[in-house]
């Protein structure tokens, strides 16, 4: 009651209800619906009970087979882009076998496909020294005989035994050359490969002269290790020792001397190792040779040199002992056409007749093997045993009067020398 607020909403309240009510009962009520009427009464019909079917007697149950899973195939690669040669060639070049041959099988990589340098791909595996590649290559079908711009197959590459064996077994030739690629290179083992499967002795002896004439002391050295004859000779019947000699491969001398090289064998132009040293002017090669018992008859060498014009040869015996004497008529010889044994000087006389007169009788010897003619005459009409005779010179003369055959003409390099 003394609440003033409390008061005044109340009052508000209750005027406010007062105007609602008044307002109620002013308004018109809507009209009154009538209810409607309800429907006829329905009979109820009774209720037949359900007739239920017997039930069928059951079936043995039998278990359903399970499905068969077809085997199939895994789907194949698919295969990707052909891998191009110069790649291809690359991958064989690293010697990787299992990454070429999935390069083969699956990107159709180029068997025989080839670099600007010829190179296949077999030749590139060879390189790279894996047996494993190679005969990868190989049994996709690789020719073992096709060759480089240079003209190498793939054994000539090969840098060990591994690799020759297989290039072998899938039929590469092997030939001399190989055998000297291979020893000449220092791979040994590739160069006894070759000789176990049928390099020919000859062969060998081949490969020996070969190396002989190129100076390549290791490879001869390896040859004469492995059964080749040092005493081996071509076409001309040089030895190595002479081809060694006439070249001056003072190192290789001896080398063959060592192996056991025929010092004083001669070739078919009847020229030995010394000989031909002196003629090419390798006096130290020449001073080898007699040092190590070459036969050294410098009288007549020096007279062979100046038959045959060579200055070298004539020079070197010149100094190496020959006989004064000889000396002489070499420079006679040298003097007058020396080409020719018959020649004569001025005076008309030949050598022969020229040593007769002055006694000497081992150069006269030496002359009428040469082929002198026992039966030439001087301008005066004087033969060599005339003019022997004349100055008293008996052993001169009674050679004269049973001269020695001549021997057989020189051929092959110097044939033209002797008349």
């Amino acid at each position: 009651e003394d609440c003033v607020m409390c008061n005044t909403v109340f009052e508000y309240e209750t005027e406010i209800s007062g105007k609602l009510l008044e307002e109620m009962n002013n308004a018109e009520l809507p009209p009154r619906i009538e209810p409607l009427p309800l429907p006829e009464k329905i009979e109820a019909k009774p209720v037949t009970a359900l007739e239920v079917p017997k039930p069928e007697p059951l079936k043995p149950v039998v278990p359903e087979p399970e499905p068969t899973v077809q085997e199939t195939s895994p789907p194949p690669k698919r295969k990707r882009p052909p891998m191009r040669d110069d790649v291809f060639l690359e991958l064989c070049r690293s010697g990787d076998a299992e990454k070429i041959e999935e390069a083969i099988t699956d990107n159709g990589a180029n068997i025989n496909a080839k670099g600007k340098d010829g190179r296949t791909p077999l030749i590139e595996a060879t390189y790279s020294g894996k047996a494993g590649a190679v005969e990868v290559l190989l049994q996709y079908g690789a020719d073992v005989h096709e060759k480089d711009n240079e003209g190498r197959t793939a054994l000539m590459s090969a840098n060990n035994a591994e690799v020759a064996e297989v290039l072998w077994e899938y039929g590469a030739d092997i030939n001399p050359q190989d055998l000297i690629n291979a020893a000449d290179k220092g791979y040994s083992d590739v160069a006894e490969c070759f000789l176990k499967h049928g390099v020919h002795i000859a062969d060998i002896n081949a490969a020996l002269l070969k190396s002989v004439s190129e100076e390549r002391i290791k490879l001869a050295e390896f040859l004469l290790k492995h059964e080749a004859d040092v005493n081996a000779k071509n076409n001309k019947g040089n030895t190595a020792l002479m081809m060694a000699a006439e070249k001056g491969r003072a190192k290789v001398v001896e080398v063959l001397l060592k192996h056991g090289a025929d010092i004083n064998a001669k070739n078919n132009g009847g020229d030995t190792a010394l000989w031909l040293a002196a003629d090419k002017g390798y006096s130290e090669v020449a001073e080898l040779l007699m040092k190590n018992g070459a036969d050294a008859d410098v009288n007549a060498a020096l007279i062979d040199a100046t038959l045959r014009k060579s200055k070298q040869a004539a020079e070197f015996f010149r100094t190496h002992g020959a006989d004064v004497k000889v000396a002489e008529i070499a420079e006679f010889l040298r003097n007058n056409h020396a080409a020719d044994v018959k020649a004569k000087n001025n005076d008309g006389e030949t050598a022969l007749v020229w040593a007769a007169k002055k006694g000497y009788a081992e150069v006269a010897e030496l002359l009428l093997k040469h082929g002198a003619g026992v039966n030439a005459k001087d301008k005066q009409g004087y033969t060599a045993l005339m003019r022997a005779a004349k100055k008293g010179h008996a052993d001169v003369a009674k050679l004269l009067r049973n001269p020695p055959k001549p021997e057989k003409p020189k051929r092959g390099l110097f044939g033209f020398l002797f008349g």
